[in-house]
């Protein structure tokens, strides 16, 4: 199949503005096309790119829990790439028409996968640092987990509503925006695992970022949680 063009594929996918969008997605977006245009001349299917996200997310975390410098960077740079990859299998699948039966459901795997893997990594390399409470640490790390799991679940119900009632991302105000990009885990995983290697390199402290990601995380899980059960408690 003939290569597309960067546009074309950034002209087949819905162009959310930076306000209706999570804050790594909006970055990654960018540049997953560059890499669909040469899974699509190659005939890949979405579902092939889907596997590339396990497997960046899978290798990632297994190279993250070494602790010399290199293996965090290069942890950090399969992290992203398995969010670009995230967003690439639904370019190509917009692109070559391709929409397997199961290719939502594979995606949901997907994350269900990475998602304790990666959060693993950090509590391990959080550990091999030795500069903060491990007892605080793996508290935080457990409660993260368990409230993660369970807002994964409650957006993955609202975004099939949405599709359901035909209707697009909301323009939130501009403090609820910043709420959600805290509190939004790819944000957490993405940019966590930055901070963690600049306080590995001694450039700042992430003991008090940790801190306010999850408790941030935390509150919006509660509030999610109870929003979106009180109004299917309403619902007739």
């Amino acid at each position: 199949m003939q290569k597309p063009s960067y546009h074309s594929i950034k002209k087949d996918t819905p162009n959310w503005p930076i306000r209706q969008s999570v804050l790594v997605e909006w970055i990654c977006m960018w540049i997953s096309p560059y890499f669909s245009r040469y899974f699509i001349a190659w005939n890949l299917r979405p579902n092939t790119v889907t596997m590339f996200m396990i497997t960046f997310g899978v290798v990632g975390s297994i190279i993250f829990c070494f602790p010399p410098l290199p293996c965090k960077i290069i942890g950090c740079l399969c992290f992203w790439m398995w969010y670009i990859m995230d967003c690439s299998d639904g370019e190509v699948a917009r692109s070559t028409k391709q929409f397997s039966k199961y290719g939502v459901e594979m995606d949901f795997m997907a994350h269900l996968i990475s998602h304790p893997l990666m959060n693993f990594s950090f509590w391990l390399t959080y550990m091999q640092m030795d500069k903060y409470n491990s007892t605080i640490i793996t508290i935080l790390f457990l409660i993260f987990g368990c409230t993660e799991l369970i807002s994964r679940n409650i957006i993955d119900i609202s975004i099939y509503q949405m599709k359901k009632e035909g209707s697009g991302r909301p323009l939130l105000p501009f403090y609820k925006y910043l709420f959600n990009q805290l509190s939004c885990y790819p944000n957490i995983a993405l940019f966590l695992s930055i901070f963690i290697i600049l306080d590995i390199g001694h450039i700042i402290d992430s003991e008090y970022i940790l801190y306010v990601l999850f408790s941030t995380h935390l509150g919006s899980t509660a509030n999610l949680y109870i929003k979106t059960l009180v109004k299917y408690y309403k619902s007739k």
